[in-house]
């Protein structure tokens, strides 16, 4: 699950940012059929970006507009974190 219009969300606020990564943990069933019972996302991005700037743009990811998230969260715990790289 790669949210990529966090990035797209920053350049229409005017920050460009050189990173965007998203690194994602997911736990299944120990049994088969194995479904995820959570996903985690580490979102990574340039330190030039303001915090409030990248969690606004990820909100916005996160609950208007991705529909994977939207569907998988009927299923899964999704939790999210930031972090800024030098």
């Amino acid at each position: 699950m790669t949210h990529s219009i966090s990035t797209t969300w920053l350049n229409n606020m005017g920050f460009e940012s050189t990173i965007d990564n998203h690194k994602i943990t997911l736990d299944a069933m120990k049994d088969h059929p194995k479904f995820y019972t959570s996903i985690h996302i580490i979102y990574e991005f340039d330190k030039s970006v303001p915090k409030a700037s990248a969690e606004k743009a990820i909100g916005l990811s996160l609950e208007k507009y991705c529909s994977v998230n939207y569907t998988l969260k009927q299923l899964a715990k999704i939790t999210h974190e930031i972090k800024f790289i030098e």
